[in-house]
């Protein structure tokens, strides 16, 4: 809850205190708000379900789980001590692996997700929501 979203920031601008506990819930709400207002479309109907939303919430509350410390700073340094691999690492790889890992250790499809209507492929569309194109999830 303390970890600091913007990292040294706050040493040159004081007031940059924004936690990334509050960056990701606020991410959850907004995109969840956004969604929302996109399944209420009627003309093309989008067919959005309440996995879906559920989903989308999930995402914008999990994707920065694989920020390092100091946050994008970290990032720099992984990317330097992984140079010469096929895939460049990124924060969103990290994230995507870490909510998968957490779904299976905590048996989570069996528990909460499941009781909320999640399956499988919905815990893939959340991984692929953290990193971006469909087959880029880890």
């Amino acid at each position: 809850r303390k970890l600091k979203q913007l990292g040294p920031t706050e040493y040159v601008f004081p007031a940059a205190g924004h936690t990334r506990f509050s960056h990701s819930l606020g991410v959850s709400f907004l995109a969840g708000q956004f969604v929302e207002r996109l399944a209420e479309q009627r003309n093309p109907p989008l067919n959005i379900t309440p996995s879906d939303i559920l989903c989308v919430k999930l995402a914008g509350l999990c994707h920065d789980l694989g920020h390092g410390p100091l946050s994008h700073t970290y990032e720099a340094f992984v990317k330097r001590a992984r140079k010469g691999e096929k895939i460049a690492w990124q924060h969103e790889h990290a994230s995507a692996a870490l909510f998968r890992r957490v779904v299976d250790r905590e048996g989570l499809l069996d528990g909460v997700f499941g009781a909320h209507g999640l399956v499988e492929q919905d815990v893939k569309f959340v991984q692929e929501l953290i990193f971006g194109a469909p087959g880029d999830a880890p």
